[in-house]
């Protein structure tokens, strides 16, 4: 399970959560772009306000085993945590055996 806490930032439009498969491992990659707004009155007779914008964007990367799917990974944003769950990450996958094929004459 994977947190990052996001306060502020709307989810749908400035986030993105992607599974970047690969041999032998894939990547969980998690980025986005935080806009903080703040405007304040300055105080002034003239009316004028003052008005700050910050943006900052940023990225993560986790690793993950080859077998994990997107369908095996679920991510919800509540109270300004994203929490992403990935299911079956230490299971092992599944072991293959060597099958013996028939020879036909």
């Amino acid at each position: 399970m994977v947190r990052l806490e996001l306060p502020g930032i709307d989810v749908d439009k400035d986030v993105n959560v992607e599974l970047d498969p690969g041999q032998p491992v894939s990547r969980l990659v998690i980025r986005g772009e935080h806009r903080d707004e703040h405007t304040q009155d300055a105080g002034d007779k003239d009316g004028r306000t003052l008005r700050e914008i910050r943006y900052g964007s940023f990225r993560r990367s986790f690793r993950l085993p080859a077998h994990v799917t997107s369908e095996a990974i679920a991510a919800s944003y509540d109270a300004g945590v994203l929490t992403v769950r990935v299911a079956g990450a230490y299971k092992a996958p599944a072991e293959t055996q060597a099958q013996r094929i028939a020879i036909t004459k």
